[in-house]
């Protein structure tokens, strides 16, 4: 899965290059890949499309990212796998969760990664810049989403 392939040069959508990039550099790295590909310079020549501008949100956005890891390589399938996936998930600003066994949604193996903000259009960048440096670093992007979050018990909101 691929956001448009459209070039543009304002500051949101370099933010998600930068992102991008780094995710995939540290992805790589940390799972024994090259980080110099050539592959990762596709990231300054086909920058995702920037969306419509929304107002702020009430309380927050959450981005969701769906990700198959590569289930060719072990690495990926061990609890040292998990964890640096999960690490370099947080140095990056996401939280990471799995479902060893899902059979409700059928998500049994598949990784998620969540993160929030109060501005559409840095969450937008930040989900970028995730989804292509996953899809770089061979990560099988499944689904990504960004939610407007309209009620929080967390945030003092009740029924």
């Amino acid at each position: 899965m691929t956001l448009s392939n459209t070039r543009h040069s304002d500051d949101r959508v370099t933010r998600a290059f930068i992102h991008g990039a780094t995710a995939a550099v540290m992805f790589r790295q940390r799972f024994g890949h090259d980080p110099s590909s050539t592959d990762l310079q596709m990231l300054m020549t086909n920058p995702a499309s920037p969306a419509r501008d929304l107002d702020r949100a009430r309380l927050y956005f959450e981005a969701h990212i769906t990700v198959r890891p590569p289930s060719t390589e072990e690495q990926y399938r061990s609890r040292e796998g998990w964890d640096q996936f999960a690490d370099t998930s947080r140095e990056l600003g996401w939280r990471a969760s799995k479902f060893e066994v899902d059979e409700v949604d059928d998500a049994t193996g598949l990784w998620f990664l969540s993160t929030r903000h109060e501005s559409y259009e840095h969450i937008l960048a930040e989900l970028q810049g995730m989804v292509h440096g996953l899809g770089w670093s061979d990560f099988e992007v499944v689904r990504y989403k960004i939610e407007d979050t309209l009620l929080d018990s967390k945030s003092g909101d009740e029924l």
